[in-house]
């Protein structure tokens, strides 16, 4: 048989599935804390998928991912605390990688480990700005999802590498069709 699917194939890909679609989803709203509530869940879901598969760089980027969107979303972040996440996920991502490192990969641990690391790293970097905008986040989420999608598509979980490239798709026409560059506050305002 060409390719050998085990159950565990099959629950991981549906998980991770739901999941994704609900980054899609988020990837075509146009409001940011909408976008960053629908991410949240996408995130939780995701911790249970990446726990079952091991893949525990992935994980910590989920936990700061969570952490980073609701500390945008109730406007607690402060510049401090947003460096200090941005680090905190990168160093800690790093340092996952190289402890968990797979049988056989070198000191530094698997390339595909940094896939996340990098992912979160630069849209956490545009999310937690205050002055991004919603096409900005779009054209990070864009390339986050590119990211997402290669190291999905290297731990075997096609359902996920799939929808993120659908995803980043996504979000490249909405950033496309998004014309307005007004900051993330006129357009709440705009929107109530």
């Amino acid at each position: 048989m060409l390719f050998s699917i085990s159950f565990f194939d099959v629950v991981v890909n549906i998980i991770s599935g739901i999941a994704m679609i609900i980054f899609i989803i988020a990837s075509m709203i146009k409001s940011k804390n909408k976008i960053l509530s629908w991410q949240c869940i996408g995130h939780m879901i995701f911790v249970f998928v990446e726990t079952m598969t091991k893949a525990w760089s992935s994980i910590v980027q989920e936990v700061i991912g969570i952490t980073r969107n609701l500390l945008t979303i109730t406007k607690k972040n402060t510049k401090v605390i947003s460096i200090l996440l941005i680090i905190l996920g990168a160093v800690i991502g790093v340092a996952v990688n190289i402890i968990f490192k797979p049988k056989d990969a070198p000191w530094f641990g698997s390339w595909v480990g940094y896939l996340p690391v990098v992912a979160n790293l630069e849209y956490s970097i545009i999310v937690l700005r205050k002055n991004s905008t919603v096409r900005t986040i779009k054209l990070s989420f864009c390339i986050s999802s590119i990211l997402w999608g290669l190291n999905f598509l290297f731990l075997g979980v096609y359902v996920s590498a799939i929808l993120n490239f659908i995803c980043a798709i996504t979000a490249l026409i909405s950033f496309f069709k998004f014309k307005n560059n007004m900051n993330i506050e006129e357009e709440e305002v705009k929107e109530n």
